[in-house]
C-alpha cells in the first residue's frame, strides 16, 4: 500500500538542478563514505570487511521476478540487487511501475525529513562544538534543498507524468548529500564529535539506495514507456 502524502517542513531556500537532460542510471561515484562500488574497485574489500552487506549477501535468483523489475534496476551487482529486492515486496500482483515510483519518492522524501530533522537538533543543541555548527549550518540548507526537490518532484509526477524533470530532480539529490558529508568530514579533525553516533548513517546509506531506485525507475519510464 503506497504511503500517504508528505507534508514537509522546508524554508525557501531554491535548489538548482543539472540544465542537462541526461535520463540515464546514475553513476555509483558518490559520497566519500559510501560503500556500494568498494568491491568492485578494491578485490580485496571482503578480506578487509567481511561483515558488510555486501560480502554476505545471498544471490537473487532472478528467475521469477517480474520482467519490468529487471528492466528498471540498473548499475552495479548489489546496486541492482537491492533495486529488484525492494521492488519485488511492493506488489502483490503485477508490478505498477508509476505506483512504484510514487512509493519510492514518498520514501526517499521521508529519510530525508528524518535526516534533516537529527542534523536540526545536534545544530541547536548547546553541547555540539561550535567550530562543527558551520558543517551543520551547510547540511541544515543541503538537506532543506533536498526537500523542495521531492516536493517539486511530487508536483509534477502524478498530476503532470513529468517524467524527464522529475528525473532531473532526483537525480540531483546525491550531490547535495555529498555536500553535507564534505562539510562533516572537514570538521570532523577540529573538533569533538559526541554527535558522530547519533547521526543516522544508516539512514544517509539507505537514502542512496532509494534515489537510486528512483532515478532506475525514472530512466525504465522514460526509455522504455509511452504515458
Amino acid at each position: 500500500k503506497a504511503p500517504s502524502s508528505i507534508d514537509f517542513i522546508s524554508t525557501s531556500f531554491s535548489a538548482e538542478t543539472p540544465s542537462s537532460i541526461v535520463p540515464d542510471a546514475p553513476d555509483d561515484d558518490d559520497a566519500l563514505i559510501d560503500y556500494p562500488d568498494a568491491p568492485s574497485i578494491d578485490p580485496t574489500f571482503c578480506n578487509r570487511v567481511p561483515e558488510s552487506k555486501i560480502c554476505n549477501k545471498v544471490p537473487i535468483n532472478t528467475t521469477n521476478v517480474d520482467p519490468e523489475i529487471l528492466r528498471t534496476c540498473n548499475g552495479g551487482p548489489h546496486v541492482i540487487e537491492d533495486c529488484i529486492e525492494i521492488l519485488s515486496k511492493l506488489f502483490e500482483g503485477p508490478f505498477d511501475v508509476v505506483k512504484a515510483l510514487e512509493i519510492e519518492v514518498n520514501t526517499t522524501g521521508n529519510i530525508v525529513k528524518d535526516i534533516f530533522d537529527v542534523i536540526v537538533k545536534l545544530r541547536n543543541d548547546p553541547s555540539t562544538d561550535k567550530r562543527s555548527k558551520d558543517a551543520f549550518d551547510k547540511c541544515r540548507d543541503q538537506y532543506d534543498m533536498m526537500l523542495d526537490l521531492i516536493n517539486q518532484t511530487l508536483e509534477i509526477l502524478i498530476p503532470q507524468q513529468n517524467f524527464v524533470d522529475a528525473y532531473e530532480k532526483m537525480a540531483a539529490l546525491l550531490s547535495y548529500k555529498d555536500i553535507c558529508g564534505i562539510s562533516l568530514a572537514l570538521a570532523s579533525p577540529m573538533v569533538v564529535m559526541p554527535w558522530v553516533n547519533i547521526m543516522p548513517w544508516d539512514k544517509v546509506e539507505v537514502l542512496r539506495d532509494t534515489t537510486y531506485i528512483c532515478d532506475n525507475i525514472l530512466n525504465n519510464i522514460i526509455n522504455n514507456h509511452k504515458f
